[in-house]
C-alpha cells in the first residue's frame, strides 16, 4: 500500500491507498479542508448513519466515548495517551495523573451529504493542574484521528 497526499491550502493530508484508490482519492480529495486545529470532510452518506459507524470506529480504536448526543451530532472521547517507559517514570516522579487525547467530533446535514468535522487537544492532569494543548498537524496523534476518519468515512459510505 502507497500514500497519497492531498493539498488543501498550505496543509498536506496523508490517506492510506487502497486497491479503490483511485476512486476515493476523486471522493475524498474536494471534500476535506482544515481551519486551525479542526478539520472536515464529506461523507456520502446521512448523519445518523455516519454518527453510529464514528461510535464504533472510535471505540474500536481505543477511545472512550465522554458524551454524545444523536440529535445534535456530536460525539466527545478521549483516548489515554501511552508514555514510553521513560517518559511514565518521569511522569510518576512529577505525580502526573492523567495523559489523554480528546476529540470532539460534529456530523451535520449538508444536502445529501453528511459534513464531520474534528477538533482536538491533548489534555495533561496533574494534582490541581489541567493543561490543554492543541494536536499539532501531522502529528502522532494528529494522524491518528485522520485514520479514524478515514474508516469512518469508507465504513459510512
Amino acid at each position: 500500500m502507497d500514500d497519497y497526499q492531498i493539498r488543501e491550502g498550505d496543509s498536506v493530508l496523508l490517506v492510506k491507498r487502497s486497491s479503490r484508490a483511485r476512486h476515493e482519492e476523486r471522493a475524498l480529495a474536494p471534500t476535506v479542508s482544515e481551519k486551525g486545529d479542526t478539520f472536515s470532510l464529506n461523507i456520502h452518506s446521512e448523519p445518523k448513519r455516519v454518527f453510529t459507524y464514528a461510535v464504533l470506529a472510535l471505540q474500536e480504536n481505543g477511545f472512550s466515548v465522554i458524551s454524545s448526543s444523536r440529535t445534535a451530532g456530536t460525539i466527545l472521547a478521549k483516548k489515554p495517551i501511552a508514555l514510553s517507559i521513560l517518559k511514565e517514570l518521569w511522569a510518576d516522579a512529577v505525580a502526573a495523573i492523567d495523559h489523554n487525547l480528546v476529540a470532539t467530533f460534529e456530523i451535520k446535514a449538508a444536502g445529501d451529504l453528511s459534513s464531520l468535522s474534528v477538533s482536538s487537544f491533548k489534555e495533561h492532569s496533574q494534582k490541581e493542574k489541567h493543561v490543554k494543548r492543541s494536536v499539532t498537524r501531522n502529528s502522532k496523534y494528529y494522524n491518528e484521528l485522520i485514520e479514524v476518519v478515514s474508516e469512518i468515512k469508507k465504513r459510512a459510505e
